[in-house]
């Protein structure tokens, strides 16, 4: 498929999914009038959606690569479309996994991850260590 063919098909897939979406919020919107409608995407909060953020902003770290003060505002974290890495200070902070993986270890540390362990309430997460260890 040419990409011309595929961004056609893209931009008409998007615009399916935008008419189901507000199809989606106006059925809510008339169901539960009187609701409060929070969202985890960016909003005026002025009503009728509030948006919220799922992750403390002591959690977020932002200077991976110069981010632009408007992207940091556009992407409101969410717990699902980030990982949880621990800095070799002990410190906890969230960013994209891909975003970790970037980071270049030292001659100091090296990344790695402690898989989940479910039975014990544990998730996953990135941390440092010292090489060899």
């Amino acid at each position: 498929m040419s990409s011309t063919t595929q961004k056609k098909k893209a931009s008409v897939i998007a615009k399916l999914m935008l008419q189901r979406n507000q199809a989606y919020s106006k059925l809510v919107e008339v169901t539960f009038p009187r609701a409060i409608r929070l969202s985890i995407h960016p909003h005026n909060n002025q009503g009728p959606k509030f948006g919220i953020n799922l992750i403390h902003p002591s959690l977020l770290f932002s200077n991976v690569e110069e981010r632009l003060e408007d992207e940091r505002h556009f992407h409101i974290p969410t717990p699902w479309h980030n990982a949880l890495l621990r800095t070799s200070d002990g410190a906890w902070t969230m960013l994209k996994a891909e975003e970790i993986r970037s980071l270049r270890p030292s001659d100091r540390n090296e990344l790695r991850f402690q898989p989940s362990e479910p039975s014990r309430g544990l998730g996953g997460f990135f941390y440092f260590v010292a090489p060899n260890q």
